[in-house]
C-alpha cells in the first residue's frame, strides 16, 4: 500500500510508521516541514521517503500523488493550545484552511481514504472520568475548534465526494 503521512516525523508519526512497516510492502512517504525539531535518526531504520516541505505545497503534493497514493494519514498541525489563544488566525490558516486544500488535492488525485489526527480537546471540560466518543463537543481553544471544523468538513466532503475517512481523537499521548 502507498501511504502519505503529513507531519509524520513527530511522536504519533513515529509509532504510526513503526506499526505500518511491520508490513514490508507498505511504501511510506512522509511530508514534514521539520518545525518541531524532529529526530531523523529514529526514522532511518524504516527506509521511507521523507520530504522536507509544507504539507500543503501543491507542487510537492502533485509529485507525490503521481505515485498513486492509497491513503493519507494527516498528522500535521499546530498543536500548542496557549499559542492558539494568542494567535487564532495563524492556527485557523494552518490547521483548517491548509487541511481543506490538502483534502481537495487528495480528492483531485484519486485518493479516497484519509485518516485525520484530531484531539480529545474537542470535548472541553467533562464531568465524567471516562469520556465516550459520542459525548458532546465543547472546544475551549482555537486549536480544539480547528479540530472540530476539520472533522465537520471531512464529514460533509465525504458525502459529496464519496471518500472514506477515520477521525482519531487523541488524549494525552505521551504523559500522565
Amino acid at each position: 500500500m502507498k501511504i502519505l503521512i503529513t507531519g509524520g516525523l513527530g511522536y504519533i508519526g513515529y509509532f504510526t510508521v513503526k506499526e505500518l512497516k511491520k508490513n514490508i510492502t507498505n511504501d511510506i512517504t512522509i511530508i514534514d516541514n521539520f518545525s518541531n525539531n524532529q529526530h531523523l535518526k529514529y526514522f532511518e531504520k524504516f527506509k521511507i521517503k521523507i520530504i522536507n516541505s509544507d504539507y500543503c505545497s501543491k507542487k510537492i503534493l502533485q509529485k507525490i500523488f503521481k505515485q498513486k497514493i492509497d491513503i493519507v494519514i494527516h498528522l500535521a498541525s499546530f498543536k500548542k493550545v496557549q499559542e492558539s489563544l494568542a494567535r487564532p488566525e495563524k492556527y485557523h490558516f494552518n490547521n483548517v484552511v491548509k487541511t481543506k486544500r490538502l483534502v481537495e488535492t487528495c480528492i483531485s488525485n484519486g485518493v479516497k481514504k484519509i485518516i485525520f489526527a484530531s484531539s480529545a480537546s474537542v470535548y472541553g471540560k467533562q464531568n465524567k472520568v471516562r469520556v465516550k466518543e459520542n459525548f458532546s463537543t465543547s472546544p475551549m481553544s482555537p486549536y480544539a475548534k480547528n479540530k472540530i471544523d476539520i472533522e465537520n468538513y471531512l464529514k460533509n466532503i465525504a458525502k459529496q465526494k464519496k471518500i472514506k475517512f477515520v477521525i482519531l481523537r487523541y488524549f494525552n499521548i505521551a504523559g500522565s
